[in-house]
């Protein structure tokens, strides 16, 4: 026994020398990775900037796009991942910063205009787009000037720069304008082919979430609803690029767009010429000739030898610095952002946690100061068991005896709709995309797929709904009744609390619900908005139910801790050196797709739903 017991002694000795060495190595490893980055954000923080906090004289505002516009940026629970982003240049620019920044430039005498640089620009929604034409329209009651330059413009670019004063074109650039479209994958013979078949269980004509599950094409229903506010959006597209921009010479844009090759073959192929000569731009111009421009408007930074400017985060530091010693109201409206499909739980900013976001209005309701709270919402919908958390939280702030307001972003529909119904009133912009009030479910089961290679699933159970759920073995009929049951439960009490917010009787309810999707223009004819305008109309409007007059805003957000503080901070200071930068490779058409067929099914993916039902409009994109 002793040659045994010495060999298993060696065997473990080994391998506690082994454990103890991989621990040793991890440790080192992740202390030189802190250690690294952590030089790096020294070494970032204690470079000198070259550029002085002053503004010089006629300098202007350059607002230069790089992302998104959001109204909230998204979390992410890797923190290394935000520094990868950074590195990388993914930004995504604020909408409250942007606005912030043109009216402190309005009202400063140091500065001259605005340059909107908006190459960088990317898909935002017509909508957020709308509330910063806004704002530049009231920049320019001032007299001070706006120019946009680009090389080329897509078609919501080109609808941002179109209430500039000047719009700067590169020769070799173009103006795209094509409509707006929703079109879709549709998956019916790929999944028969695979013999895997999904359950469906649904509520209402139009919830056509599901159709990609169970067609091939579109249905004339979904068309239909589609297209009804598809046009709604691109005539106020075209409505505001007629106001924004009176020097466009086209007469019909829809004729404009469907004849681009006649018109395009008349400038000889030349899509610079085409712009310039219907009165989309202004001028077109080259890298040198724009630089030489500017610096005539704004005069030359000897430094930098570009034309006199400051950035947004300049403007907004000198801000802050300067309120300093300004002491805050002890009064507060409360701001939550709810953002994102919703999911039960807890998860980051970027989508809704039934958990987390309750904590949240749970947390403004608590705090006394918050004298009205503002619900701002951006989402398609999702899990009904998680908007039911988080609608039963407004209402209990409601009881609280101060107001609510609802604040629809780019979309606010199905879940979305569904938080919003306790509050005192729903303010929607124009282009909302809102409604789809009905419920849905699926369920996909394999058993046909597997048995096509020879595997089977079988056994025994102590009731016929035993394993009920398993997705290899058939759907049990008592099981998919039971299914569709909950989903018509669901459904009416979707219609009860739309009933009961807008004061409407059940039936008519039904008449515009069925899944359904509204423009917000359209929503407020029919009764599910109250009031059209964008969030500083839902905060005005709160104020006005609390009494206010000296107010703060506060925006009630889960408290990021050390460590995501200081990997933010990081990953900050590293998105704006200099010394740490990669040039992203540019993304071939086969990447392109793939990326698409990933983001589609990581969306069916996320879903959590403890009893997969979910009202969602599945509009994930918004023109």
């Amino acid at each position: 026994m002793s040659e045994p017991t010495t060999f298993i002694s060696i065997l473990k000795k080994f391998w506690e020398y082994v454990e103890s060495g991989r621990r040793h190595t991890t440790n080192a490893i992740f202390l030189g990775i802190v250690m690294f980055f952590g030089l790096c954000f020294l070494i970032l923080i204690l470079t000198p900037s070259t550029k002085t906090d002053v503004i010089i004289n006629d300098s202007a505002l350059k607002i230069s796009f790089s992302g998104p516009i959001v109204e909230q940026e998204s979390g992410t629970k890797i923190t290394l991942e935000m520094i990868s982003n950074a590195i990388n240049k993914k930004k995504t620019i604020l909408l409250h910063e942007v606005l912030k920044c043109i009216a402190l430039a309005k009202e400063n005498p140091k500065i001259k205009g605005i340059v909107l640089d908006i190459q960088g620009l990317r898909p935002s929604g017509i909508s957020k787009l709308q509330v910063i034409n806004k704002a530049l329209i009231d920049f320019k009651s001032s007299g001070k000037k706006i120019i946009a330059i680009g090389d080329m413009y897509s078609q919501e670019q080109y609808f941002l720069a179109s209430t500039a004063d000047e719009i700067l074109l590169h020769p070799m650039g173009g103006i795209e304008l094509s409509g707006f479209g929703r079109y879709r994958s549709y998956y019916k013979s790929f999944l028969d082919k695979l013999k895997i078949k999904v359950h469906i269980f649904r509520v209402g004509t139009f919830k056509s979430a599901l159709e990609p599950f169970f067609r091939d094409s579109m249905s004339d229903a979904a068309k239909e609803s589609n297209l009804g506010w598809l046009n709604i959006l691109w005539g106020q597209y075209k409505q505001d690029l007629k106001k924004n921009r009176p020097k466009v010479k086209i007469e019909n844009i829809d004729e404009f767009i469907t004849k681009f090759d006649e018109y395009l073959k008349e400038s000889k192929g030349d899509l610079g010429q085409l712009a310039l000569k219907h009165g989309l731009v202004d001028a077109l111009q080259t890298r040198e000739e724009l630089s030489k421009k500017l610096i005539k408007i704004f005069g030359e930074n000897v430094e930098s030898k570009t034309y006199n400017s400051v950035s947004m985060a300049e403007l907004l530091k000198e801000d802050r610095n300067s309120n300093l010693f300004k002491f805050p109201s002890s009064t507060k409206i409360g701001i939550v952002y709810a953002k994102g499909i919703i999911l039960d739980g807890d998860h980051p900013k970027g989508t809704i946690g039934g958990e987390t976001l309750s904590k949240l209005i749970r947390k403004a309701r608590k705090d006394k100061s918050v004298k009205a709270l503002v619900l701002r919402i951006d989402s398609g919908g999702g899990s009904v068991f998680a908007s039911e958390l988080i609608r039963k939280e407004v209402e209990l702030f409601k009881k609280s005896g101060r107001p609510v307001i609802a604040s629809f972003g780019s979309i606010a529909a199905s879940g979305g709709y569904w938080i919003a119904t306790p509050a005192d009133e729903i303010w929607a912009s124009p282009t909302t995309i809102t409604g789809s009030i009905g419920i849905f479910g699926a369920f996909p089961t394999i058993e046909k797929s597997l048995g096509s290679i020879g595997i089977y699933t079988d056994g025994v159970g102590t009731t016929p709904l035993a394993n009920a759920y398993d997705p290899t073995r058939e759907l049990n009929p008592t099981m998919a009744k039971s299914v569709q049951q909950v989903i018509n439960k669901g459904y009416d009490m979707f219609l009860d609390l739309v009933a009961k917010s807008r004061k409407m009787k059940k039936e008519d309810v039904d008449k515009i619900a069925q899944g359904r999707v509204w423009a917000g223009i359209t929503a407020k004819e029919i009764g599910l908005v109250d009031h059209l305008g964008d969030l500083s109309d839902a905060i005005k409007a709160a104020a006005k139910r609390a009494n206010l007059t000296d107010y703060d805003i506060t925006i009630i957000e889960k408290d990021m801790t050390k460590q995501e503080i200081f990997f933010k901070q990081l990953a900050d200071n590293m998105g704006k050196s200099k010394m740490i930068e990669f040039e992203k490779p540019k993304e071939s058409i086969e990447i392109k797709l793939l990326n698409i067929m990933k983001k589609e099914f990581s969306f069916w993916l996320q879903l959590n739903d403890p009893q997969n039902i979910y009202a969602h409009s599945l509009i994930n994109k918004v023109p």
